[in-house]
């Protein structure tokens, strides 16, 4: 329904690529890439449940569960057997076994960001293996644990219009209270950049915001800035500011860690309204990109081969060296073509089984939800 939005993903995923290249003083704010993606998980998400609940009176919790593990497991299971085979036979990535083996239960319990914020509990943290960026995706499914039970008792409550406008506000505000939470964690410099990178608490703001917007436009109270240039103007803005971000923004500073993931999220949450209200000129051709669009399906895929693609091929150069051109080439266009392969025999055929757990459609295929 919204292409626009699926260019938006394949942006936040190739930052997310880059920034994981580790090369000098390029895309240093390339994480906020992961931000992104909470913002849009959260809108994206928020729209099917209301969307549900609006067409049956209710949220068929069982049935949103099944979705999710049927979108996310089967790559992610994939990943985790591969890259398992991998250190266990290969023998240069010996140095990643450990941190490995020992990384499964927490990425497939989705709970690996804690292993990043308590490093006491697992001392192969030292040693992150070929799993350790899927904490975001651990962040994500703890929300989703409590998130579609609240909202139903919430709609429940705000069937008025008005009601409902309010409800999206208080959820900016819970938003707004993490980031000054996460300011406070920060400030403690050293493990506090740390705790407030990886924690839920610390973290969860982008998927308040995108709820909030989702519950906004539910109310179809932007009627009147559809002939306005506001939202034109506005997208623009969240288009540019974000760009400027990912290409300042630094996640070991503490204001990269801080407001730089504020703004990552309010950008995205403008570019959101100003794609669902009126088509963005200038960025909205880009955004919707026959290309980006493409990308934009399998970012998931791409974000979960494209870490260990690159922590392998790294044990294999020259001690103290940094990969050439070809070599940052290479692995990048290796990682599409294995999201390519997994979109085409993991994703899609198991995608298919998903209409069967869905109540309300509104929402691409392609997303993750």
């Amino acid at each position: 329904m919204w292409p626009e939005l699926d260019g938006l993903r394949a942006f936040a995923v190739v930052t997310v690529m880059i920034f994981h290249m580790s090369i000098a003083h390029v895309m240093v704010g390339g994480y906020l890439g992961v931000d992104v993606f909470f913002v849009l998980s959260g809108f994206l998400i928020t729209s099917l449940l209301v969307g549900e609940w609006e067409k049956h009176g209710g949220i068929h919790f069982g049935y949103f569960y099944a979705r999710r593990a049927l979108r996310l497991l089967p790559a992610l299971i994939t990943v985790v057997i591969l890259g398992t085979l991998a250190v266990l036979v290969v023998g240069q990535l010996t140095p990643f076994r450990h941190g490995t083996l020992t990384s499964i239960p927490w990425c497939l319990f989705f709970v690996e960001n804690w292993r990043h914020v308590f490093p006491q509990l697992d001392a192969s943290t030292a040693v992150v293996g070929l799993f350790g960026h899927t904490w975001s995706l651990s962040i994500e499914e703890q929300f989703y644990l409590i998130w579609p039970p609240a909202l139903l008792l919430l709609l429940s409550r705000c069937k008025a219009t008005r009601q409902r406008k309010d409800l999206a506000l208080a959820m900016f505000g819970l938003a707004l209270i993490v980031m000054v939470w996460r300011y406070v964690v920060v400030s403690r410099g050293g493990a506090g950049i740390t705790r407030a990178y990886f924690g839920t608490d610390t973290r969860c703001d982008g998927l308040l915001i995108g709820s909030a917007v989702a519950l906004w436009l539910s109310t179809n109270s932007t009627r009147h800035l559809r002939q306005s240039r506001l939202p034109q103007i506005a997208g623009c803005i969240g288009c540019v500011g974000l760009c400027l971000l990912v290409l300042v923004s630094n996640d070991n500073r503490p204001w990269g860690s801080w407001l730089g993931i504020s703004f990552a999220n309010l950008f995205t949450a403008i570019i959101i309204i100003a794609v669902v209200i009126a088509r963005v000129p200038l960025f909205g051709p880009i955004l919707s990109w026959r290309f980006m669009s493409w990308t934009g399906k399998r970012s998931y895929g791409l974000y979960l081969w494209h870490y260990p693609i690159y922590q392998i091929f790294s044990v294999f150069r020259l001690p103290g060296s940094h990969p050439g051109f070809e070599a940052y080439v290479g692995e990048f266009v290796l990682s599409f073509v294995a999201a390519a392969l997994s979109w085409r025999y993991v994703e899609a055929p198991l995608n298919r089984y998903r209409t069967k757990f869905q109540r309300f459609e509104k929402i691409p295929a392609g997303f993750a939800t």
